[in-house]
């Protein structure tokens, strides 16, 4: 029992999947083996002579059986070879490093407030709009309690990022989760049992219909995967706003004004009127929304450590129950080739 088998010398030209449906190409464009699939001794000349006609020499006919009996005491002998390679997968076992949080490239990050900005020469820009000191004072106050306000969400940001980005793998079920792609160890084993199966009792075993899909997907009772994320972001919310201990005040309290005098218009006997108008310093109020981000960032960066521990620790429950599953999965799927083995008169 043959199969085909590409090496690294394939250029992506094609020719090969034109002339048999035993090859592929994969998302790069460079020949595979299609899973599952061998070489018919009808078909074994034909297989030659498209190896031969590689231009790259990247293709071989290989011996591909896995076992050296045939008929039913080789279908047997399979029973044991499904057994020893499904088992031999082990656990699924994430890179611990794949959790980090990067505290560089998630940061806190937020608008700052209209009164913050410079003119188009990039001097600081006054706004001499107040009667008092006290009232362009309090303005500036105002615009930065708005952003100050916003501290839960502006934390949960990075957070939210981080999550959509690092650990989305760990809580999705589509084929970009890291549990659809370790399922993909089985299905090729699957395959090519079953289509080595099927050669070897010219295709008079009946295998379930489903017997080469693999789709264990994790789960933790009644701990959904949203409720988990939404308590890790929680928590670490809590632990970044403990080590955030700055108050308003402590972000405002020495802002500064500016004065100057308004002409405005001609009071008694025609003298001049002027009126002392106020402006806070937008420079300084910058200043203070800068700091402000920076403490959040900081405190994000000494985070880094826990985030990433409670990161792992809530998905590792999801991981432990893919494990389980997928072992009972592989089980059943072994029992399933033995009966359809065991039905073969």
């Amino acid at each position: 029992m043959k199969k085909f088998e590409i090496s690294k010398n394939c250029n992506a030209c094609g020719l090969c999947t034109t002339m048999t449906d035993l090859l592929t190409e994969d998302s790069k464009g460079f020949a595979r083996p299609v899973e599952g699939k061998f070489i018919s001794d009808a078909f074994a000349e034909e297989a030659e002579k498209i190896a031969a006609q590689c231009p790259a020499s990247a293709i071989s006919v290989v011996e591909g059986s896995s076992v050296r009996a045939t008929g039913k005491q080789g279908l047997t002998e399979l029973i044991e070879v499904l057994e020893k390679k499904l088992r031999s997968i082990g656990d699924l076992k994430p890179d611990r490093s794949s959790f980090d949080f990067d505290a560089k490239k998630y940061k806190a990050d937020a608008t700052f407030p209209t009164g913050a900005i410079k003119n188009l020469d990039g001097e600081e820009y006054y706004h001499y709009f107040y009667s008092s000191p006290g009232s362009a004072k309090g303005a500036a106050r105002d615009m930065f309690n708005q952003m100050y306000a916003n501290l839960d969400s502006i934390i949960s940001a990075p957070l939210s990022q981080y999550k959509s980005e690092a650990l989305v793998k760990y809580y999705s079920t589509d084929e970009f989760s890291i549990y659809s792609e370790f399922n993909k160890k089985y299905v090729e084993i699957l395959k090519e049992t079953a289509g080595e199966a099927r050669l070897m009792s010219d295709n008079k075993i009946s295998l379930p219909d489903d017997f080469d899909r693999f789709d264990v997907v994790a789960h933790n009772g009644e701990e959904s995967f949203f409720k988990i994320l939404k308590t890790f972001e929680i928590y670490v919310l809590e632990d970044v706003k403990k080590d955030f201990d700055h108050s308003e005040s402590s972000y405002t309290q020495y802002f500064t004004t500016d004065s100057e005098k308004r002409y405005v218009g001609d009071g008694l006997f025609g003298r001049a009127k002027y009126e002392t108008r106020y402006s806070y310093s937008s420079d300084e109020l910058a200043e203070a929304c800068s700091d402000f981000l920076n403490d959040i960032n900081y405190c994000l960066q000494i985070n880094a450590s826990d985030v990433a521990s409670r990161a792992f620790s809530a998905a590792n429950g999801f991981i432990e129950n893919y494990n389980w599953l997928a072992k009972k999965e592989a089980e059943r799927k072994i029992e399933q080739f033995r009966q359809a083995v065991n039905r073969i008169r």
